[in-house]
């Protein structure tokens, strides 16, 4: 299982394919990076080399790699040219370790990356919310491994869809679970099931990840962040802040650059 418990600040890239690797390629990538990646294999086979770790990385395999900060030497050997998705970001959260895992239900996390493909490309209306509330769909996924049929996740895409569509507006929780049309107990349940968190503390996760993106630019001040994202108080949007990232918006302000404020691990 794939600890997926993660701090999203920034995504940078999203790709599916192959690269132009042919059978026997060897790849080095030895500098530093501040970027994670996380990939998985559609088709194909490599081997992957990650300072200690080594293995043969064949379809359903999924890879997450934090930043090369502190190198290890990241070496990958095409055996048979294929296909993967990638999603490249920048964490400020918790370090985490290089880890691998097969996927079971590899259908849906493929489904979700396409999604979060398509998003990324098309880029129409309102792309960068949906593209963030799906890379942490396929995180939560991968975390908690427990799947819902198909006909229940359905029965939450109304308030998926209603998040995303109104991220930066003041969302009433309590009134989610009619779109789905289902009673709020069972909604909540499958959301939790489906996402690892309650519908609130889910909203409030991917608004201080934009948050932390737009602090991260310092081309808006705390108060208009707030105000974009649906917060009339600053006092509370400071708060929620603190609880969820571990530092007060100035101060993250100040440290991003140096990392030295990290999030709490909290779920």
């Amino acid at each position: 299982m794939i600890d997926c418990k993660i701090q999203i600040n920034r995504i940078n890239n999203v790709f599916f394919g192959n690269k132009p690797f042919t059978a026997g390629t060897v790849n080095d990538w030895s500098g530093p990076s501040q970027e994670c990646e996380l990939v998985f294999r559609v088709s194909g086979q490599s081997i992957i080399n990650w300072g200690e770790y080594s293995y043969t990385e064949q379809p359903y395999i999924i890879r997450l790699m934090p930043s090369r900060e502190k190198m290890h030497r990241y070496v990958t050997k095409t055996l048979e040219p294929g296909d993967y998705y990638l999603l490249s970001f920048e964490s400020g959260g918790k370090p985490f370790e290089f880890q691998y895992a097969p996927v079971k239900n590899h259908e849906s996390i493929a489904g979700i990356f396409e999604k979060l493909w398509r998003v990324w490309t098309m880029r129409q209306d309102g792309w960068y919310n949906q593209a963030l509330s799906t890379a942490y769909n396929i995180l939560y996924e991968l975390e908690q491994e427990t799947y819902l049929p198909s006909e229940k996740v359905g029965l939450l895409a109304p308030a998926i869809s209603h998040i995303e569509a109104h991220l930066t507006e003041n969302i009433d929780v309590t009134r989610l679970h009619e779109l789905c049309g289902i009673g709020y107990t069972y909604f909540k349940q499958l959301f939790i099931r489906k996402y690892g968190l309650p519908p609130q503390r889910y909203i409030t996760r991917l608004k201080m990840n934009i948050a932390c993106e737009q602090l991260s630019q310092a081309m808006l001040s705390v108060s208009e962040i707030a105000n974009q994202l649906g917060y009339g108080s600053l006092h509370y949007f400071t708060r929620q802040f603190h609880n969820e990232i571990g530092c007060a918006p100035s101060e993250y302000r100040r440290h991003i650059k140096s990392a030295v404020c990290k999030p709490d691990d909290r779920s």
